[in-house]
């Protein structure tokens, strides 16, 4: 909005910044018919995993107690949000259509028209949607599970 308007004071050619962003907006307005019929590509489907996340916060901060699983020496307990971040961002940046579910809550419903699932860090799952991912799996779907199998359950966290 400050660029449009010419008021936004972060660069000395105003003129020019304003000429750019009017012209980004333009050409938005300008195909904005010509993708309305469009359907997007329903691509990857990725999974998530919040109970992931505490789980692995959890136990690595938690102070003299040897966690449940492999850390290979990882004590940062952001790590298993950041690495699934990562490649939600991996995905993005490459351009492949992605659409992010929470492992927590997805349902074969809203799964139901991707062809892939890839599940980034399943260290904490349920029983139910470790049966969702083998059913999917025997439909057909490409099911791509990065890291070591969830050796914990998403509530209990043994």
């Amino acid at each position: 909005r400050t660029h449009v308007m010419g008021i936004s004071g972060t660069t000395e050619r105003a003129a020019q910044s304003r000429a750019c962003v009017s012209g980004v907006y333009g050409l938005l307005e300008e195909i904005d018919p010509w993708l309305e019929a469009v359907t997007p590509e329903p691509g990857i489907a990725l999974l998530f995993s919040r109970a992931s996340c505490d789980a692995w916060r959890l136990y690595v901060q938690a102070k003299d107690a040897e966690p449940p699983f492999e850390t290979r020496g990882i004590t940062d307990p952001r790590y298993a949000s950041i690495v699934q971040k990562e490649l939600l961002y991996l995905l993005f940046r490459t351009g492949v259509p992605t659409t992010l579910y929470y492992l927590d809550s997805v349902g074969k419903q809203e799964l139901a028209d991707h062809r892939t699932i890839v599940v980034p860090f399943p260290l904490a799952v349920s029983d139910a949607k470790a049966t969702l991912l083998q059913e999917l799996a025997r439909e057909g779907r490409h099911v791509v599970i990065f890291g070591a199998d969830g050796p914990l359950d998403e509530k209990t966290g043994v």
